[in-house]
């Protein structure tokens, strides 16, 4: 039975987090930290099935590099406490193939590309390969994607104004609501494409009148998590000093199944590893380097190139993307 997650997490300096660094882990790939003369390696982690980055069609070519876009995205912020990045996090329904979920995926970030005028960083996850029948506390259900995106504008020249809507109080929980509410229409319409019946709902099970209690749906126990990563990140180089970088602080609108479980909170990390992963990776001494950022483009859905191929206007609510009526303002605010 399909899986309904969808939340909105930030990452903020004032809890030691970097866009570098969440970008490197969730790309699975090695990202020099300009600002902090870091060199985030995470290019032997597995279950990476695919990146690539979205952006408006005017976008500059900084926003089609990883280390380019991630590196501007921490210099244009110069407050102790800013908000370096946002993150949308999916589970992709399981019943979908792998081209199903890439398309998906892809179609949720045109949405927010369309929506917010952001550059988006997409990397699908898979879960561990499960020969012991799920003894080892992993899912093969857990398909997922990390839409990490830009807290400001994406502009001709570069990054511009931030993002405000979603920090606002009256208007920041209608907005992920409807983040939330699109990737429901989304997945579904995705699902009776593909000839399933399974569907999945945003609301609570509460809500949706059944008597249950959720259930976790993904990820191994903390201990196990944690010796795991330890193992995976042996390699691993930072220079001393650092903070964690994970990505923590949450804005999530909650979640709800149509099945019979549902996921944690934002605040722990989708693909089973609690959000130390990129903090941990970032604290050991050693060599800098630089690696590979460019992410290749695929081939985008009819509703992708849509998306970002809008002219650099003001935004409306009208998208074609099943934006519900509770969130017919502009997204621009000052």
């Amino acid at each position: 039975m399909a899986i309904y997650h969808c939340s909105v997490r930030v990452f903020s300096r004032a809890e030691g987090h970097s866009a570098v660094a969440a970008a490197a882990y969730r790309a699975g790939t090695v990202l020099h930290d300009e600002r902090r003369g870091f060199t985030h390696r995470y290019h032997q982690r597995t279950g990476v099935v695919d990146t690539f980055i979205m952006a408006p069609a005017y976008a500059p070519e900084l926003t089609r590099d990883r280390a380019l876009l991630w590196n501007a995205a921490e210099a244009a912020e110069t407050r102790k406490n800013a908000r370096v990045a946002r993150e949308v996090i999916l589970a992709l329904p399981y019943e979908l193939d792998l081209t199903a979920r890439k398309t998906l995926a892809r179609d949720m970030a045109a949405y927010l590309v369309e929506r917010y005028r952001v550059a988006v960083d997409v990397a699908l996850h898979s879960p561990p390969s499960d020969h012991n029948g799920g003894k080892d506390g992993h899912d093969p259900r857990n398909h997922h994607a990390h839409l990490l995106f830009t807290t400001r504008e994406v502009t001709i020249e570069g990054l511009g104004k931030k993002t405000r809507i979603l920090d606002d109080k009256e208007h920041g929980p209608q907005e992920i609501e409807a983040i939330r509410a699109v990737w429901e229409a989304l997945a579904n319409a995705a699902l009776e494409q593909a000839g399933f019946e399974a569907r999945i709902d945003r609301r609570t099970l509460m809500d949706q009148g059944i008597d249950r209690i959720p259930e976790i749906h993904i990820g191994p126990e903390g201990k196990a998590g944690r010796e795991e990563r330890a193992t995976r990140h042996k390699d691993t180089d930072q220079e001393d000093g650092g903070e964690e970088d994970s990505g923590s602080t949450s804005s999530s609108g909650g979640s709800g199944s149509s099945g019979s479980q549902t996921l944690p909170p934002a605040s722990e990390d989708d693909d089973g590893d609690d959000t130390e992963d990129e903090g941990q990776s970032d604290q050991q001494s050693g060599k800098q380097g630089s690696g590979d950022s460019k992410a290749p483009a695929p081939a985008a859905s009819k509703e992708a190139e849509a998306a970002t191929s809008q002219p650099d206007e003001p935004l409306n609510g009208n998208h074609g993307f099943f934006l519900p009526q509770i969130n017919s303002k502009p997204c621009r605010k000052a």
